[in-house]
């Protein structure tokens, strides 16, 4: 961080129902000169091992609502969505601190999503529930990651309140149109329809994978089909190109 070698990379989150992006999911990169591109799955453990991970993780979190502002700023707001760890989550006044990063940078709750994976949920229910519960009564946004991947499923969802429900990139992979093979997928769409607002898939990379999707009713996107994780530059100028999907 004082080298200034990390840097977030945003990839695009789509709506086939307008063609449009409306989000980001904010991506941790490490670019080393001495070890080169350092990919999440190496140093991440490293940070929560060593017991960087909250610093590590504000530091996303402040970088990702400024380049929220900035979007704002340029009339292309956009949801940015920040993923969190659990020991940053249990740091003593975690929503205290979101609510004094969005007021300083003076960005509207609304506009950043905070993400977490069900794993995270599994022990300290009640204190979770409490702690996400605040954070989402202030306006920020809440998405469950990874879903039908870990450990909760639906019994955990019965004590806590999502906005945004992920579909795991396993299940968008596995995908054919074939009615038999994609019933978990569409059960998943019905279900989430029940609980939350959103649906995302996550990992869609072929037209086939954009059209199940569509057909079984999930309409929100993100994937290598509509965009790799980029630069917020060229985030820019995907939105501001005449036409997008």
């Amino acid at each position: 961080m004082d080298r200034q070698e990390f840097q977030l990379a945003y990839q695009p989150q789509v709506c086939l129902e307008t063609g449009k992006v409306f989000g980001v999911e904010a991506l941790l990169r490490w670019h080393s000169p001495e070890l080169g591109q350092v990919p999440p799955d190496r140093f991440v453990p490293v940070a929560e091992k060593t017991g960087l991970m909250p610093e590590l993780g504000d530091w996303v979190l402040v970088s990702a609502v400024r380049q929220a502002r900035r979007w704002m700023e340029a009339g292309t707001p956009l949801r940015v969505s920040v993923n969190i760890s659990a020991t940053q989550m249990q740091t003593g006044a975690f929503p205290a601190r979101i609510q004094q990063i969005l007021r300083r940078n003076k960005v509207p709750a609304a506009m950043i999503e905070l993400e977490v994976t069900e794993s995270m949920l599994i022990d300290n229910v009640e204190q979770n529930r409490a702690i996400l519960e605040e954070i989402r009564q202030s306006g920020v946004k809440l998405a469950l990651d990874d879903f039908g991947t870990g450990y909760s499923n639906l019994a955990y969802l019965q004590h806590f309140v999502f906005d945004t429900l992920k579909i795991d990139r396993l299940f968008t992979k596995s995908l054919s149109g074939n009615d038999s093979r994609d019933v978990l997928v569409r059960a998943i769409i019905a279900t989430g329809r029940e609980l939350v607002s959103d649906i995302i898939a996550e990992g869609v990379e072929t037209e086939e994978q954009n059209q199940v999707l569509q057909k079984l009713g999930c309409s929100k996107m993100q994937g290598y089909l509509f965009g790799r994780p980029m630069t917020a530059e060229d985030v820019e100028l995907q939105i501001n190109s005449e036409s997008q999907y």
